[in-house]
């Protein structure tokens, strides 16, 4: 627990700055469309897909990426 407790700092101006970035590109009419990366068509889509690339294992992150960035069913 005491890494989480020094970390915790980090982590919230991590998730502040994905907020930021995410309020400055809708006023900015940007967005990110189905095969940007990982995001696929649909929020749960993509959240399913994250969530599966994390219960894999970091070890196998890349590899996982990789497999959802190409995957045709976007």
């Amino acid at each position: 627990m005491g890494n989480y407790i020094r970390t915790y700092p980090y982590n919230i101006c991590i998730l502040l700055n994905a907020g930021i970035l995410g309020f400055s590109m809708y006023q900015n009419g940007q967005q990110f469309f189905s095969g940007d990366g990982i995001v696929t068509k649909g929020v749960d889509n993509t959240i399913s897909k994250i969530g599966r690339m994390a219960s894999r294992g970091m070890r196998e992150t890349d590899r996982e990426i990789l497999n959802i960035m190409v995957e045709r069913n976007c």
